[in-house]
């Protein structure tokens, strides 16, 4: 069993500096919505997980994809 905060071998990219990391940066991304309704939240969370994934590099064609189940951060 790790260390509180420590990655495992399945989860590496669940350390606790990436997770408080992506939580500052979504409340600050979520700050210009002025608050989301709770059941929204999941929908907001694809968005935010779809523009991270895609960086500078989103387009109609992936936005497409993604809807259709293909977007590259299905897999994470």
């Amino acid at each position: 069993m790790p260390a509180p905060g420590k990655p495992t071998a399945e989860a590496p990219h669940l350390h606790i500096n990436n997770v408080n990391a992506y939580h500052g940066r979504l409340k600050q991304w979520l700050n210009r919505f002025n608050g989301v309704a709770t059941k929204n939240l999941p929908n907001y969370l694809g968005w935010r997980r779809a523009l991270e994934a895609w960086g500078d590099q989103a387009t109609p064609q992936s936005w497409i994809k993604g809807a259709i189940g293909n977007g590259p951060y299905q897999s994470l």
